[in-house]
């Protein structure tokens, strides 16, 4: 076997490089149907699972049956995305690769429209003497397929309505009627309309863009009335029906589409009386709302990525909270982590937490087509990919998306400390969580501001936690030297919930960091940003004297009775807690929420 060698491979054809590139790593390659079959070297592939073959243009293709991306497949092969792409003279005239004839309903041609490869084009033909000239000046438009749309309409069958032809032939080919009207989006004729008159039952399915929506919601206005049942749908995913069948998706999958201004008076205002009133739903409540932007703030070391990944296990598995709470749903989990590996510190982590691996998904990479055809992978930032964001949300029945840390996500225009570009760069990931229900969890590290409320700690604008409808904080409980808290600094739509206590353990099996939660614990988010106190020792005397007093022994009493009889006596509940704590107090929560209350007492026996 020959050393590597990347000039080698400049003159072969895609496929001959693939192949090449496969021999070199070592794995075998074997004639399989059309194409080849050989080992993946992107995991311990001992019955081969990759796929090799080309395309009718002499592009190559690769695939593994086993799930690898593959980008990193190419990646381990030495090769790039250009490598699997016939090279394009850069001056060379468009060529055809796609003709639609149009005919009457005796099936006599009338014209027919062709696209160009690249970026397409689209230019209109009609026949003359056996050859074709350009432009159909003259000639009657026509619904494409008409006569099998007027047998369609007389036999009460359903018909598709797509905006471009590439579309309606996916359709046909899975064995529907469609139809387009020729020149694509705002070109919808009268005659059409007569065509489909009287028809049982028309599904106009509009394109994900502005001219998409427009065009089909005026289709269905101009059928409004005319047919018996009429229907409005887009893609799930992608832009238009072909992305949606390409990802696996079929006609049953396809969603209803939402007319442009919708609930709106002349499109700027919406009649609030129209608005049904409906309660948040959690997928751990005071903490995780659905459909909700939810921030993460803590200082590095803190255990935040092991803490993300512990709730994310919980989700995908259906396990309780460390609260109790089970929840009602098991979802997937996408991270998108810039700072921990996937094979020896996120597995590990969630297997520790016990996760339902099959639900969980790592984003790394983004494949985007350019404009001349090229695919490149590119690292996920938003706003630029929430596109492609909320496609894999709805694939895979994401209920969880991890971004940990936010900056290292965020567009690399967006002024991550200017109010105004956070606020444009959240919106969208606000919007997404809200159209799929997905809770959007996004990590920060506290800036320097000592001293600061816990809302104002947040690396960044503060726009950032106003995106965002419930804050958390992590941080060192100030009082329990290796104990750590979770506590709630912003909260809306409910009422504040208790601090949980935890502490990071080593898995001896995994040899991974885990969480091991404690409980509640009676400290606000404001106690884990802020500085101790200068002279802390004298403070402690003091308060441990009036604790002495303020608890009589071997009794309970309200913990906030205790700090308001304190307060003359310019007694911080900082001070208290933490000599109530080296005291060997005893916490007892009463009651759940604002009727909630904590109780404290101390042991019997005690001396000053």
């Amino acid at each position: 076997m020959r050393g590597f060698d990347p000039s080698f491979r400049r003159e072969l054809t895609p496929l001959a490089k693939v192949i090449d590139a496969l021999e070199q790593h070592g794995s075998t390659v074997r004639h399989s149907g059309t194409g080849y079959m050989a080992q993946c070297p992107t995991h311990d592939d001992r019955d081969p699972s990759l796929s090799v073959g080309e395309n009718g243009e002499g592009d190559g293709l690769i695939k593994c049956m086993a799930g690898c991306e593959t980008a990193d497949v190419l990646a381990a092969l030495h090769l790039t995305w250009a490598d699997l792409f016939v090279p394009k003279p850069k001056n060379r005239q468009s060529q055809v690769v796609g003709i639609y004839d149009y005919v009457d309903p005796d099936w006599r041609p009338l014209y027919r429209v062709c696209r160009t490869d690249g970026k397409p084009r689209f230019f209109q033909q009609r026949p003359s003497g056996g050859s074709w000239l350009n432009g159909i000046e003259g000639i009657t438009r026509v619904l494409y397929h008409l006569p099998e749309i007027v047998e369609a309409v007389a036999q009460g069958e359903t018909i598709y309505i797509a905006e471009g032809e590439k579309d309606v032939d996916a359709l046909r080919a899975r064995g529907f009627r469609a139809t387009c009207n020729p020149g694509g989006a705002g070109k919808w004729r009268g005659a059409y309309t007569d065509s489909l008159r009287g028809a049982a039952e028309v599904v106009v399915i509009c394109d994900r863009d502005k001219a998409g929506w427009d065009h089909g919601w005026h289709v269905a206005d101009q059928l409004e009335g005319r047919v018996d049942h009429l229907r409005v749908v887009e893609a799930a995913t992608g832009n238009d029906v072909s992305d949606h069948f390409a990802a696996g998706l079929t006609v049953a999958d396809l969603i209803d589409s939402r007319r442009p201004g919708d609930d709106l008076t002349d499109n700027e205002i919406q009649t609030l009386v129209s608005v049904k009133p409906k309660n948040v739903e959690w997928r751990w409540p005071g903490r995780l709302p659905k459909g909700k932007v939810v921030i993460l703030d803590g200082d590095p070391g803190l255990g935040k990525s092991t803490f993300t990944l512990d709730i994310a296990g919980r989700l995908t598995a259906g396990i309780p909270m460390p609260d109790g709470f089970v929840p009602d749903e098991r979802v997937g989990l996408l991270l998108c982590s810039a700072e921990d590996d996937a094979a020896d510190t996120v597995v590990p982590r969630l297997m520790a937490a016990r996760a339902d691996m099959s639900r969980c998904f790592l984003l790394h990479r983004v494949h985007v087509l350019q404009e001349d055809g090229t695919v490149t992978a590119e690292l996920p930032e938003f706003p630029t990919h929430c596109d492609r964001l909320e496609e894999l949300i709805r694939r895979h029945n994401i209920g969880l998306v991890v971004i940990d840390p936010l900056m290292a996500y965020l567009a690399t225009r967006t002024n991550s400390y200017t109010d105004q570009h956070v606020r444009r760069a959240l919106l969208p990931l606000k919007e997404i969580a809200e159209r799929t229900g997905a809770t959007i969890l996004v990590v920060r590290h506290l800036n320097k501001g000592e001293g600061q409320s816990a809302i104002y700690r947040g690396g960044g604008s503060i726009g950032i936690i106003a995106a965002a409808r419930v804050a958390l904080v992590i941080g060192d409980n100030p009082e329990v030297p290796g104990h750590r808290v979770l506590a709630v600094a912003k909260i809306n739509n409910a009422i504040m919930p208790d601090a949980l206590g935890y502490h990071i353990v080593e898995d001896p099996e995994l040899c991974c960091s885990r969480i091991a939660w404690d409980g509640p614990v009676d400290i606000k988010a404001n106690d884990l940003v802020r500085p101790q106190d200068a002279d802390k020792e004298a403070d402690r005397s003091d308060a441990t004297k009036f604790l002495l007093t303020a608890i009589p022994e071997g009794e309970e009493v309200k913990a906030q009775e205790v700090l308001d009889a304190a307060k003359p006596f310019e007694l911080t509940p900082k001070m208290l807690r933490t000599a109530f704590n080296k005291m060997g107090g005893v916490t007892r929560r009463e009651g759940f929420g604002g009727d909630g209350a904590w109780w404290w007492s101390l042991p019997r026996t005690r001396s000053e």
